[in-house]
């Protein structure tokens, strides 16, 4: 069932208020989209509800101030403004008048001239089509839905025992559920309630990367002048600079270099492409995104994949190309473009240690264990006192 958006209408006149109150829930059930409407005839009190933390909006219609025209372009500007500074809610802004010249255009923020037949509603077709205001409806919902089960099965039935033998404070508690939530809402169906298989490309990386002083493992950082990429491999507990000191305890940071997929894989590309099938085309294709690759590179195992999104092309982490690098050299000549989400840096960083810790043995000759093919386990089994104590 799709979610019932809530949808602030805000105008000043009220036959327009009317007529727009009546005519545009038809423009969200043709995207098949339930609304409720909260219409305000006043834009302060409109202002002062998208700011209240009780109400909730995940539309924003709006009308514009009347007045003089040398001061409607900046009243205009001053709604967006106020709107955007409460919670994030998409706006559709319209008016009669000549639009802001200042106002930008944005996949969240919309102008409509209400003069023009139906462009009010082309406006709203615009915003609902890009989801995001029924995603964040859905999120909102499911996070209520997770924390309320959560604080109500869990937290409930296991207060005692999470108090003993100290209380539990509530910067802890808030955690608990900001973590459960997460992964909860990350790597779980909401429908299905089974675990997601797969995952987009987009969804290898936190993109762009948190804003916080310091790096960890799964960093994708660029060089500023070459641009070349590479992925930090060094744990965070060694990155993560203590409370009263300047820089981390390792001055080095350990990383892989990055090489271009194409180069990589050479013709194997155009190989795969021109495979008809496209099961069999995209069974080839998982094999360059395993962890680690299947790659034409040598020794086996040698390349871990990173899918191609924004500014970050088709590239292969290279195991043997390791690089560690003065901790004031990465802050200084590199910026942080992602971060690997979990698990994908920690598979990065298991083959790595795999791979560097395989240990070549001799092969042992088959004569010297050829006698099991003759080996009767149900008529002669071992028994234990053919054993011989060590």
């Amino acid at each position: 069932m799709p979610p019932t958006l809530q949808v602030m209408l805000v105008e000043d006149d009220e036959a327009s208020l009317n007529q727009l109150a009546r005519d545009l829930p038809a423009v969200f059930k043709k995207n098949k989209v339930e609304v409720t409407l909260h219409e305000y005839d006043d834009f302060d009190t409109a202002i002062k509800a998208a700011r209240d933390p009780s109400r909730r909006f995940d539309l924003i219609l709006s009308d514009t101030y009347k007045g003089d025209n040398t001061n409607r372009d900046a009243q205009a500007l001053r709604l967006v403004n106020e709107y955007k500074s409460s919670r994030f809610c998409p706006l559709v802004l319209f008016s009669s008048g000549v639009r802001p010249a200042e106002l930008s255009d944005s996949p969240f923020v919309l102008w409509a001239d209400k003069s023009k037949a139906e462009d009010v509603e082309r406006a709203i077709d615009e915003v609902l089509r890009t989801g995001v205001p029924m995603v964040a409806c859905s999120m909102r919902d499911v996070l209520e839905k997770v924390g309320t089960k959560y604080l109500w099965e869990f937290l409930e039935q296991s207060w005692q025992a999470l108090n003993q033998p100290n209380p539990i404070d509530p910067n802890s508690i808030e955690r608990l559920i900001r973590r459960r939530a997460a992964m909860q809402l990350a790597d779980i169906d909401e429908h299905s309630g089974a675990p997601i298989l797969e995952r987009a490309a987009q969804e290898y990386y936190i993109y762009p990367s948190f804003e916080q002083p310091y790096f960890s493992l799964g960093d994708v950082i660029r060089h500023k002048t070459t641009y070349q990429f590479r992925v930090i491999l060094t744990p965070h507990c060694h990155l993560f600079v203590q409370p009263g000191q300047e820089n981390p305890r390792a001055d080095h940071v350990l990383t892989l270099r990055t090489l271009p997929a194409e180069g990589v894989l050479g013709e194997k590309i155009q190989a795969v492409s021109n495979i008809t099938d496209v099961a069999a085309r995209h069974k080839k294709l998982a094999e360059w995104a395993r962890s680690p690759a299947n790659t034409p590179g040598r020794p086996a195992g040698r390349h871990w994949y990173l899918p191609a999104f924004m500014q970050i092309p088709h590239l292969f982490c290279d195991l043997m190309q390791v690089e560690s690098l003065p901790f004031d050299a990465v802050v200084t000549d590199f910026e942080r473009v992602a971060t690997l989400t979990p698990p994908y840096a920690e598979a990065l960083q298991a083959c790595f240690v795999s791979f560097f810790g395989s240990v070549g043995i001799p092969t042992t000759q088959p004569t010297s264990f050829d006698s099991i093919l003759s080996a009767d386990p149900l008529n002669n089994p071992v028994r234990d006192d053919d054993v011989s104590e060590v």
